[in-house]
């Protein structure tokens, strides 16, 4: 792998992993596009350690609440601010169970039946038109420390659909929180705080299977994919929060639809 392309690459993670239009889509399509070789798999693991760390820094102040919230019943000062923060934490516990679960003993089969343009085209569209909905149709009257167990594990559930590529992880679990009632805000950020448990699973896991290969990437490849995934990934995260404070998600599923249509057009061109 050339380093110019691990570095487009690590920006493609990044930005997609949080803006609602998958990232598992734009990383197979562009090398498709661009005709070059398919990623090697352990490079998904530098991906996927620079996501997570962005999710532990942009976040930190967070989670630093909800573990002092949880084991030291600290509030900061605020009433009710200690339980809220249990519950959230609680709830991000409960939402990545279902997806670890099922994950861990078919999530490698998923992603093996729909990897192609066509099956990525399709989550595309089809995910995209749901988000659209639920946008327009969510209350968005509930806060984040309102969630309860059975929203938090339903919003899990959601999150399983992100095993086929081209379906996003922060595509369906916002469009899941919004359809629960959750302003739009708290369902952002309650889907990028609960992709932090699923990517250090999926991380630690590739470092066990694969961790050994890293060193045929090169430090260079390593070291700037991993720069330019972090990076992108802050920024995408801010991007986002700070967008839909004013607006809706409906850009992000029009693209969807649009770069389905587009997708299926060269498949059918191609073959």
């Amino acid at each position: 792998m050339q380093i110019f392309q691990s570095v487009i690459l690590g920006i493609i993670q990044g930005v997609t992993e949080f803006l609602p239009i998958s990232s598992s889509a734009h990383l197979f399509i562009a090398p498709w596009l661009l005709n070059w070789k398919e990623n090697p798999l352990v490079f998904d693991i530098i991906l996927h350690a620079g996501t997570l760390s962005a999710i532990i820094v942009y976040f930190r102040r967070e989670w630093t609440g909800l573990f002092r919230s949880f084991f030291l019943g600290g509030g900061e000062g605020k009433p009710g601010r200690a339980q809220g923060n249990r519950r959230i934490l609680t709830g991000l516990v409960i939402a990545s169970l279902p997806i670890l679960a099922v994950g861990f003993f078919f999530g490698e089969r998923v992603e093996e039946i729909f990897r192609s343009p066509q099956h990525i085209a399709s989550a595309l569209g089809i995910f995209g038109v749901a988000l659209f909905f639920a946008d327009y149709l969510g209350k968005k009257a509930h806060s984040l420390d309102e969630v309860t167990t059975k929203a938090a594990f339903i919003i899990g559930l959601a999150q399983v659909l992100a095993l086929m590529p081209g379906a996003s992880r922060s595509g369906v679990t916002i469009s899941a929180a919004l359809l629960l009632g959750f302003k739009k805000e708290d369902a952002v950020r309650f889907s990028f705080m609960m992709g932090g448990p699923v990517i250090l699973a999926a991380t630690v896991y590739g470092v066990i299977k694969m961790g050994g290969l890293l060193y045929s990437i090169g430090i260079g490849t390593v070291l700037l994919g991993f720069a330019s995934s972090f990076l992108s990934s802050i920024l995408a995260i801010h991007i986002l929060i700070t967008y839909i404070r004013r607006r809706g998600f409906a850009v992000f599923a029009l693209y969807r639809v649009a770069l389905s249509a587009v997708i299926l057009t060269l498949v059918f061109f191609r073959y």
